[in-house]
């Protein structure tokens, strides 16, 4: 890619706090009536324990650290190429249901996604280029 394009902007975006999106559907009435007709896809983190949980989170560290890691090698590998991390919702739990849509309790809302749009847009344009 570095080769065949003059100016490269990649963005690698963490992997968000899934087992925070299973406290929120434990705790949520509406979630946990929408989850049966939803079960195919969200088994993984709708009926696990709290030791699968804990996991889970050990995972999600392990997976955003590995990211940043590699924007970290690649960022800058030109100057006229830059790879950044972004931790949006990895370094932070989803904060409740409406972050998340309403038909399943899974897939980021209207909400998540408008505010984790516009933070990955607006740090494109920070001079801050480590994530």
């Amino acid at each position: 890619i570095m080769s065949s394009f003059d100016r490269v902007y990649v963005n690698l975006i963490g992997v968000m706090q899934l087992s925070s999106v299973a406290r929120i559907i434990r705790r949520t009435p509406h979630c946990r009536i929408v989850q049966p007709l939803a079960r195919a896809e969200v088994n993984c983190v709708a009926d696990v324990t709290d030791e699968q949980l804990a996991i889970l989170e050990y995972t999600e560290q392990l997976v955003n650290h590995n990211l940043q890691k590699l924007a970290d090698k690649y960022n800058h590998f030109t100057p006229r190429h830059a790879v950044v991390f972004h931790d949006l919702f990895a370094e932070h739990p989803v904060p409740d249901a409406t972050w998340l849509a309403v038909m399943d309790c899974i897939h980021p809302s209207d909400l998540a996604h408008n505010a984790s749009g516009t933070l990955l847009w607006n740090s494109m344009f920070s001079q801050n280029r480590s994530g």
